[in-house]
């Protein structure tokens, strides 16, 4: 198949956000083709110019799907895909073969948490639109209920397991210039937005070293990454003794997925999809936004100072990226028919 993705090219540092092009090189791995299309510009009006060009693209290249990914995106795409559809119609013929033939591709929009999470009027009008698109794929059982549409798929985003993976620690540590002696708390996001509530990660860091006399500013550090290459996060995170997630809300979010992967301990807030991905797992620990509570569960974090064995139950969910882009590829076979 022929597929092309439409996302935000507003991104620090890259055009495609690390996470689709993971999905796309996934799918090229199971033989199939897949283009991007950034979409550049701000605002209503800086997504609604890329609709030309999107158009010009999508009749030049004749593709079977067009998945776009965040609900904005969605909305380009449905609309160029149904301009091109149009100016399509106008140079076939007539007869009853070209009637019955599809010369419009598919359409498929990923809604991530910022699209359903938040204020209720955003979720109205995705319910409204929803009809501009064939198939809507959400990341978390979550997410599916506060949209509120039954045939919503239930598709989260998957890992490369060959990238994420156990590495020596020592040896990432050197590499990132890490102290090999001190005790370093992953913080593996912008501390600037909002939604992954950064002041409380540095409050619950803060109680942690009032109430361990063992722990001080030179022995145990709150690492925060901002904008650090995605190449860099798998060292990161093997590096690092414990990753530590305090957002206010997510979707199934892809770092809790990453650090399971390479076995990493961690701390989290119960959003999104997270108690689901944890189970049982011992290492992996779900806590509520209270910087004390946090701070309990970092102590018990530092204190196992083992691995964890969530890379397998990260498998037996079926959260390899092989295993996702086969249940991509069978959701476009589908609603191509």
């Amino acid at each position: 198949m022929k597929i092309l993705f439409i996302s935000s090219g507003n991104i620090h540092h890259v055009d495609v956000s690390p996470f689709i092009r993971a999905q796309a090189e996934s799918l090229k791995d199971l033989g199939h083709r897949v283009d991007f299309f950034p979409i550049k510009g701000k605002g209503l009006y800086g997504y609604l110019k890329n609709i030309v060009p999107l158009r010009r693209q999508i009749i030049d290249q004749n593709y079977d799907v067009l998945h776009a990914h965040y609900s904005l995106s969605g909305i380009v795409a449905a609309i160029a895909g149904r301009l091109a559809k149009r100016s399509l119609r106008s140079k076939v013929s007539k007869s009853k073969l070209a009637l019955k033939a599809n010369i419009r591709p598919a359409m498929i929009v990923s809604l991530l948490g910022s699209d359903i999470n938040g204020k209720g009027y955003r979720r109205f009008l995705l319910r409204a639109i929803s009809w501009m698109w064939d198939a809507i794929i959400v990341k978390s059982q979550e997410m599916k209920i506060k949209l509120g549409l039954k045939r919503a798929e239930l598709i989260p985003n998957g890992v490369d397991l060959n990238n994420f993976r156990e590495l020596n620690k020592d040896r990432c540590r050197t590499e990132l210039g890490m102290n090999q002696e001190k005790i370093y708390i992953l913080f593996a996001a912008d501390p600037k937005r909002q939604v992954k509530n950064y002041p409380l990660a540095r409050a619950a860091y803060q109680e942690l070293l009032a109430g361990n006399r063992d722990l001080s500013p030179e022995t145990c550090e709150l690492l925060t990454l901002g904008f650090a290459s995605h190449d860099l996060i798998p060292k990161y995170l093997n590096a690092c003794d414990v990753l530590l997630s305090t957002s206010l809300w997510e979707g199934s979010p892809n770092i809790i997925k990453e650090a399971m992967a390479c076995n990493c301990p961690i701390v989290s807030t119960n959003v999104g999809d997270v108690e689901w991905l944890f189970g049982d797992l011992e290492g992996c620990y779900l806590v509520e936004a209270d910087s004390a509570a946090v701070a309990q569960k970092l102590t018990q974090a530092l204190s196992s100072n083992d691995k964890t064995k969530a890379r397998d139950r990260l498998i037996s969910l079926g959260l390899d990226s092989r295993s996702v882009a086969t249940c991509l590829v069978e959701l476009y076979e589908r609603v191509r028919q």
